[in-house]
């Protein structure tokens, strides 16, 4: 039992000693020190509570004055805590400035304060000490504008007056005294009228459906803000408001942009992610292996933005499916992918499915499992359309089944094109690396940061045919955009290195696991074509465009690599982009009104390598496919329903298209042909509820 059982407080109290207290305290220093090895707090604590218990006594407590000295002592016996140290004491000089501040102001009249635990009388120390706390201000700088603040508090005769009011004069005395250089006030708040724009709105707007919809409105307005003034600094917070670049998912900054999970290893000990204590056995039954992998999955999604990678989840299953009969494998398989898509999904109305599944039918039982998941995603009454993407790869063709594995390839393309547009993709899965535990070939991954990168701005106001002057001119936009990825990067980073309470909660040791072993952000290109169709003067599926084209990605790939790499990243040319499009379009509109040669709309703001005018398969398949391999993710090729014959064609003399994705997204209304969004119940064209099969949909089970 340790002898210091109290302690006494600066004004002379006597209070139990807490040992959380120290813990606080080092762990302040060391983030304000800007290091992230927070572990080290626990040890340095129980080194100060030794020495606590050495000094005094319980009849004999130790002053606040004392645990400050021994908590600096332990600090400044070791060299390598010099930044800590150093940090601490200043920590400790503040808050003794901020005790003299509160102890040497007379009060004065005022109105009370208005705060969500009730009314407080006023107090103009407590504006001095938050300007010493939160600006770094000196005692005297904090006093004369704490009494500016007074003055002008008092001239507007208020009874009560509400703390956010009360920051905002402090704001504009700081701002006045040039003590804040972005303009940028100290608090992050929703306007009260917007709030009740939402719920009852006077204009266009869409009213809140209900109190969920309306918090989520309000944090994301919230973090939004705190990221751009935060996480991010202020020259790449002008890029992204100006539209130069545009930086993902700002209203989730401590998430992980997307996380890629290998189904193997999540079925192996501990899921590949060191989590022994939460999965210490392989599980033995397809019950068992999707209870797994669904719990796997909410965890991830709720420290992952935009979505989540299941890879090779077919192969993974394979072994388990040999056991069972085929009826029940197949029931297991499908009701187990419905678990799976509802096990990761956010809001049911997000833009984009949360859950890509990866598969690559390598044997006669995964190809059985692919099949159970395309049978379920294309039915007819499946409600999955808006949630799942199934990637069904060609997989090795020098593979005893690379036959089978073509026509289910064929069979798959049929299928999604009856039911909506499929997008295949143009390149190999890379080789697999070293796991992160164990010398296993099956790892995880995650994607840090992702930011887009307006490729039309520098061409507008380049002339025609002026390429070098446009590849300089994208230099500083380029620049701005790896910067907001490293800043993105090393603020998720600090997210998952911080220091939490004992039992650390699951979700937090799947960041932890994802984003330490992941140095992975991602850069999309958009516009590509409409930039190089404006440089060359030509259209964007002609040779001179596609040369451009070519030379800009190029550039692009080499420079993002080249910059990341020395901010210790891995920076991809990606070609999927989930947002901002359309606001890179109507920024270029305000920032170039009256140039003729502006795009009229948001559709050339193209992610990635597509080309947004419409052409036969066979064009955009050489057009984009020659670009595709500088993408190093998420190189895509979109086809019309219309060129079902021509991509089947593609695939059986197996021409560049090494995977389909198969994103469900209408259905073909059995009755009057009406092609719908996939997420209604009924044809709005006739009210009918009968919706077509694709083409083979009842064999697919049966005989070939």
């Amino acid at each position: 039992m340790p002898r210091v059982t109290h302690i006494r407080n600066h004004d002379g109290e006597l209070v139990p000693f807490r040992r959380a207290r120290i813990v606080r305290a080092i762990l302040a220093a060391i983030r304000a020190a800007g290091s992230s090895e927070e572990w080290i707090a626990e040890a340095l604590t129980d080194t100060v509570c030794f020495f606590l218990d050495q000094r005094h006594t319980s009849e004999q407590p130790p002053s606040a004055y004392d645990l400050d000295d021994v908590i600096e002592n332990v600090l400044t016996s070791q060299p390598d805590l010099a930044r800590i140290a150093r940090a601490f004491m200043d920590s400790r000089r503040q808050r003794a400035q901020i005790r003299e501040l509160e102890e040497s102001v007379v009060s004065a009249p005022g109105p009370e304060v208005s705060q969500v635990a009730g009314l407080n009388q006023w107090n103009r120390a407590r504006i001095a000490a938050a300007l010493v706390r939160e600006n770094g201000l000196s005692a005297e700088q904090a006093n004369e504008i704490a009494q500016a603040v007074e003055g002008r508090v008092q001239a507007l005769g208020l009874t009560s007056i509400s703390t956010g009011l009360i920051r905002e004069l402090a704001d504009v005395e700081l701002l006045a005294r040039g003590l804040i250089k972005d303009g940028r006030s100290g608090a992050i708040a929703v306007p009260r009228y917007d709030l009740e724009q939402w719920l009852f709105p006077r204009e266009e707007g869409e009213p809140v459906a209900g109190q969920q919809e309306l918090s989520e409105r309000a944090s994301r307005r919230v973090l939004t803000e705190y990221a751009l003034s935060t996480v991010h600094d202020a020259r790449v917070r002008e890029a992204h408001e100006r539209g130069l670049i545009h930086i993902e998912a700002l209203d989730a900054p401590a998430a992980l942009i997307e996380a890629r999970l290998s189904a193997p290893a999540l079925l192996s000990a501990g899921a590949g992610l060191g989590l022994q204590r939460n999965f210490p056995a392989e599980p033995r039954s397809l019950p068992a292996a999707f209870a797994r992998l669904a719990q796997a999955l909410r965890e991830t999604a709720g420290v992952s933005r935009h979505g989540i990678v299941l890879e090779r989840l077919d192969l993974a299953l394979a072994p388990l499916v040999a056991a069972e009969t085929p009826q029940r494998a197949r029931q297991a398989l499908q009701e187990g992918l419905s678990l799976l898509a509802w096990a990761s999904s956010g809001s049911s109305d997000a833009p984009h499915p949360r859950l890509r599944i990866t598969l690559t039918p390598q044997s006669e039982h995964a190809e059985f499992a692919d099949l159970a998941f395309i049978d379920l995603l294309c039915g007819e009454d499946s409600g999955l359309r808006t949630r799942v993407e199934l990637v069904l790869s060609r997989g090795d063709p020098s593979l005893a089944s690379s036959e089978n594995s073509r026509k289910l390839l064929e069979r798959a393309a049929s299928a999604a094109s009856f039911c909506g547009q499929p997008v295949f993709r143009l390149r190999h899965q890379a080789a697999q690396k070293a796991g992160l535990f164990g010398d296993s070939a099956d790892q995880h991954g995650a994607l840090l940061a992702r930011a887009a990168i307006n490729l039309v701005r520098p061409a507008l106001a380049c002339a025609s045919g002026d390429v070098n002057g446009y590849l300089a001119q994208l230099d500083d936009a380029l620049a701005l955009a790896i910067d907001a990825l490293a800043q993105r990067a090393r603020f998720v980073e600090r997210v998952a290195k911080r220091d939490l309470p004992q039992p650390v909660p699951v979700n937090a040791r799947v960041l932890r696991a994802l984003a330490l072993a992941s140095r992975d952000v991602a850069l999309v290109p958009v516009g590509l074509h409409e930039a190089a169709t404006l440089l060359a003067s030509a259209p964007a599926a002609s040779a001179a465009a596609q040369r451009i084209s070519q030379q800009i990605l190029s550039y692009l790939a080499f420079k993002a690599h080249d910059l990341a790499a020395r901010a210790a990243l891995n920076c991809a040319l990606a070609g999927r982009a989930f947002e901002g499009l359309e606001r890179l379009h109507r920024e270029d509109r305000t920032a170039c009104k009256g140039n003729a040669r502006l795009p009229q709309s948001a559709q050339a703001y193209v992610a990635g390598a597509q080309i947004a005018h419409p052409l036969p398969f066979a064009q955009r398949l050489e057009a984009e496919g020659a670009l595709h391999s500088l993408l190093s993710s998420d190189a895509r090729l979109s086809t019309p329903r219309v060129h079902e014959r021509d991509v089947l064609a593609s695939l059986a003399l197996s021409r560049g298209i090494a995977e389909l994705e198969i994103s469900v997204q209408t259905r073909t209304c059995r009755d009057c042909g009406n092609v719908s969004p996939a997420a209604i119940s009924a044809c709005p064209a006739c009210g009918s509820q009968a919706w077509a099969v694709p083409p083979g949909q009842h064999f697919l089970f049966g005989p070939q």
